[in-house]
């Protein structure tokens, strides 16, 4: 359920480990996906919006409507034309994170992103669609490989500085190396605790004298 309210792609991730940077700096998906519909709409002023398009926009509003299932039918139709094969990727990646399932998100983002890197896709698609991989195994707390998207995501950010902004996965990748980080003293810590504790019990009377010991000032 976790994975399920975190999405539109501001996450509330796990261990809340910079989800603030994360919030603050993604823009959500109905969002996003509401502004291109108003570039759309105001195109379709000299010609009629296309059938990918009109689908695309019928699953944008039933989105920001919460209309889950009629979302999901609308972006899969938009997924049949090509033009907008990429968002509406990400559209359906969205919708089902939103009902919980999290792997089928996940394949999802990660279509969406093969299939953005394609000649004759936006750059701004494959970023959103690069962030939505990273984001998406952040919430689902698989950390080396939300680490490596990550850093997947800056590169393509600093080649294409006027489509996104490399701070924003720069600031995930600290935050994911500073957790694995604090992962690893409190596993070092633990450790010796489990072998301090090992070998009191195999000689519990050292372990007590050693213990006496310690607290006698002649």
């Amino acid at each position: 359920m976790a994975v399920k309210a975190a999405h539109t792609v501001r996450f509330v991730l796990a261990f809340a480990l910079g989800a603030a940077s994360v919030s603050s700096a993604s823009v959500s998906f109905a969002q996003a996906r509401a502004a291109a519909d108003a570039g759309v709409a105001a195109r379709a002023g000299t010609r009629t919006a296309t059938p990918g398009q009109q689908a695309l926009m019928r699953g944008n509003t039933a989105y920001a409507s919460r209309d889950w299932a009629a979302a999901l039918t609308a972006f899969r139709e938009a997924q049949q034309h090509a033009e907008q094969r990429v968002q509406a990727l990400l559209g359906v990646a969205h919708c089902l994170a939103q009902q919980g399932n999290a792997d089928g998100a996940l394949a999802g983002f990660r279509e969406a992103a093969t299939a953005s890197s394609q000649a004759q896709a936006q750059p701004a698609d494959r970023a959103r669609a690069l962030q939505a991989v990273a984001t998406q195994l952040e919430a689902m707390a698989r950390w080396p490989e939300a680490l490596t998207a990550w850093q997947e995501w800056v590169t393509y950010a600093d080649a294409h500085p006027t489509v996104t902004n490399p701070a924003i996965g720069r600031a995930r990748v600290a935050a994911i190396q500073a957790r694995d980080e604090r992962e690893r003293t409190e596993s070092q810590v633990r450790a010796r605790i489990e072998e301090r504790r090992r070998r009191n019990a195999q000689n519990p009377q050292q372990g007590g004298a050693a213990g006496a010991g310690a607290g006698h000032h002649p």
